[in-house]
Order: C-alpha cells, then structure tokens, then sequence
C-alpha cells in the first residue's frame, strides 16, 4: 500500500537541491567557560561544515507561544547526504549572514528521518 508520505524523501532532496543554497554550520565541538560576573562565555571551539539548505525563508514568529522566544526565518535541510544532526543553538552562516538555530523540527516518515525545518533568529547567540 502506498502513502501519502512515500515521495516526501526525494521530495525534500528535490527541493533543495532545486533551490539550495550552500551554508555553514558551525558546531561546538568543546564548550567554553561562562563566567558569571561578566555574563560572558569564552573558549568555546565550534567545528565548521558545509551542507546545503534552502534560502532563508522570512516570517517571524513565535515559538511554543514563549513571549521573547522569536525565529525571524526559518530553513528546510534534507536528510540526503548530510553528515551532523541539526541542534539548538548552532550557527548557520548563509550568504555572509548569521543565523542561530532556535528551533529544530523534525520530518520523519516510518521512524526515519527525512528532513529538517530549522527555525532561525538573526545572529549569534
């Protein structure tokens, strides 16, 4: 029996690839230090990876109805090929602009995941 969600893989792959833009991902490979009188965290090491998304889709919004919790765009990643598992908190470089990833959300067809709607906010946190 086919369904509805059978084509979403290649789906996600064929609109990204269509329409990808290449970012970066920079992944904290060794916390930093963050010292409470300076509210500050210094000597975090991030790793660096080159996948491909779509373009930065505007629309801001907010999540889980937090007040103060926005995403100002968001992006579509597919599974195809990537390499890191998308998380809170990474950077995303697109286009010589900073992104934070403040929202992961999963497309999984059968347990599997298939792809990635990563909800954005304008510069590093």
């Amino acid at each position: 029996m086919t369904s509805l969600f059978d084509d979403l893989p290649a789906d996600i792959a064929a609109i990204v690839a269509e329409v990808g833009r290449t970012a970066t991902v920079s992944v904290v490979t060794t916390a930093g230090t963050y010292d409470p009188s300076t509210g500050e965290t210094t000597g975090t090491v991030y790793t660096d990876t080159t996948i491909t998304t779509t373009p930065v889709l505007g629309r801001s919004q907010s999540l889980d109805g937090v007040a103060g919790r926005q995403a100002t765009g968001y992006v579509l990643l597919s599974s195809d090929g990537l390499t890191i598992s998308p998380d809170l908190i990474q950077r995303l470089t697109i286009g010589g602009e900073v992104w934070t990833v403040v929202e992961v959300r999963p497309y999984a067809v059968n347990s599997t995941n298939v792809g990635w709607r990563l909800s954005l906010a304008k510069g590093a946190r």
